[in-house]
């Protein structure tokens, strides 16, 4: 597994949530973590 160092950018904004992940190995987008704000 390759790890093109973009794990950490934000692929989504919705619903007062920060959407944080990456692209996998097939270059799809996949979400890693979901960070509330208030």
């Amino acid at each position: 597994m390759r790890d093109g160092g973009k794990e950490n950018q934000i692929v989504g904004i919705g619903n007062r949530r920060l959407f944080y992940g990456g692209e996998d190995v097939n270059g799809k987008i996949s979400v890693k973590r979901v960070i509330p704000i208030d």
